[in-house]
């Protein structure tokens, strides 16, 4: 399935999910939420990163989260001497997050799953040559959260999010980005 159908049927679903609403018990039930994060890559000639991360979604009927994030992911390669390089991606997927709450604490876990597509940029550069090369790949992810509700319009939450894609370069691999994430929600 090409990479543009999975973000439509993505965007299908977050839209369907929103005619929920009337169904939810919250009483915010949208949210924007912003995370940042260190990034480790499974490919062997990446080094660990930093991700940024943004996102709006909506929650039925306290347990359930439909949402659309987009997230930016740099790396440094490990290369040879007088080489340099970087790996940028950018994955845009469409999640879907089932909330385990711990009564009236404020606490919960969420586990969920993603899938969208994600833009990739490979440049390297040497004293006496530069290369760069981009590709649009397929993507798919997973992800666990622990989140505090510190009141109806502010949520912390910490976690795990990994993002499998497809090859990242000609003749490379798939592989995944395991990101460690801080971040915020704020509910409207």
């Amino acid at each position: 399935m090409k990479t543009r159908s999975l973000l439509v049927i993505g965007i299908v679903a977050l839209l369907c999910a929103s005619g929920l609403q009337a169904q939810t018990t919250t009483t915010k039930p949208w949210y924007a939420s912003v995370s940042v994060g260190y990034a480790t890559a499974s490919w062997s000639d990446v080094k660990g990163g930093y991700g940024i991360g943004v996102a709006v979604g909506n929650v039925i009927q306290n347990h359930h989260y439909v949402e659309v994030e987009a997230i930016y992911l740099r790396h440094d390669l490990d290369e040879p001497v007088r080489w340099s390089g970087n790996f940028t991606s950018i994955p845009v997927l469409a999640t879907y997050r089932y909330a385990i709450l711990f009564g009236a604490s404020g606490w919960s876990l969420q586990l969920g799953g993603s899938v969208g597509g994600a833009f990739q940029k490979v440049k390297e550069s040497s004293p006496y040559a530069s290369y760069s090369s981009s590709k649009t790949v397929a993507a798919l992810g997973g992800q666990a959260l622990a989140v505090y509700k510190i009141n109806d319009t502010i949520s912390a939450h910490a976690g795990v999010k990994s993002i499998w894609t497809d090859k990242i370069n000609a003749g490379t691999d798939s592989g995944f980005d395991t990101m460690f994430t801080v971040g915020a929600s704020f509910h409207f």
